[in-house]
């Protein structure tokens, strides 16, 4: 139902930057590593479906889109208009919980819903099912608390997303994540106040004189398996803390009904970016006050 939603990442050929890391073709859910991300997803090359394989996108880089006229595209390559590009970090190590303060560097846009989401997965773990054609693959049950800057106003969602797989590609048209029959997940919902159908506004939080907007995300896993996720401004952080008396923006608890969980449990965290189709997204993640083993993003 998001526009938002991400769609975990794959092994891709192609390089993409994470701050200084870039990612080798053969990386599995690796698309972005370190604390930046920096994607334009303004032209894709599209290898249309056959008899026998499915249909392929590949990332384009805007310097390489064009012949040497400078207007007209290679062959093959098209202006991305219908393409989210999704991809996720998950950690090495289990962990309860953690704050991950997200920055955006919004970009020019005509969209009224700005460049993509830059989010925490929480509560990830994972689960082999079986496709119709009796092949194995691996399921993701995880809950996804995104940011956007809309062009006026910083945004948010929180769902938990069950049985969803997510490794087929990293472009994908659906608004939603699906299970391994195509068919959209059992998504459920739990953004609170929300504008709409989609996000709640998170009030008081602004552009700063530098142009970013910094959201706060804390999550904290209660004793009986549920979760509860607030959205705060940068002041609320001390030494990678949320201040004693600080208030949220937005406060909502995922609930143990939908997490599947009866005790506090340590799962794998992550973060996450969704880029829109023609969009550029640039987003830093920074995880503090993390509460069991140590967090280590995978290589």
């Amino acid at each position: 139902m998001k526009l938002s939603k991400v769609l975990f990442g794959s092994a891709l050929a192609l390089s993409l930057v994470f701050g200084a890391v870039s990612c080798a073709a053969d990386d599995e859910e690796d698309a972005f590593s370190g604390d930046t991300v920096s994607f334009d997803n303004s032209y894709v090359k599209v290898t249309p479906a056959t008899a026998t394989e499915a249909i392929k996108i590949d990332h384009v880089d805007p310097t390489k889109a064009f012949e040497k006229d400078g207007t007209t595209l290679k062959a093959g390559v098209e202006k991305n208009t219908k393409y989210y590009y999704r991809a996720f970090k998950k950690t090495l190590t289990k962990h309860y919980d953690s704050v991950c303060t997200i920055t955006l560097t919004p970009n020019t846009t005509t969209s009224t819903n700005g460049n993509g989401v830059a989010g925490y997965v929480f509560a990830l773990n994972e689960e082999k099912v079986k496709d119709a054609n009796d092949k194995e693959v691996t399921a993701y049950n995880f809950g996804v608390a995104g940011v956007r800057w809309n062009g006026t106003t910083a945004q948010a969602y929180v769902c938990y997303e069950p049985k969803a797989v997510v490794k087929e590609n990293n472009y994908q048209t659906s608004g939603n994540f699906v299970d391994v029959s195509g068919a959209d997940v059992a998504e459920v919902d739990f953004t609170p106040n929300k504008t709409g159908n989609v996000y709640t506004n998170l009030k008081g939080i602004t552009k700063d004189t530098d142009g970013t907007v910094t959201v706060v995300v804390a999550v904290k896993a209660n004793d009986d398996g549920s979760y509860a996720v607030s959205f705060y401004d940068k002041d609320a952080l001390e030494n990678g803390k949320i201040k004693t008396g600080a208030t949220a923006k937005e406060t909502t608890t995922v609930t143990a009904l939908a997490t599947g969980l009866s005790a506090k449990t340590q799962l794998k965290l992550a973060r996450y970016a969704n880029i829109y189709a023609g969009e550029k997204l640039d987003a830093t993640y920074k995880f503090t006050d993390t509460n069991g083993a140590a967090v280590v993003f995978e290589d």
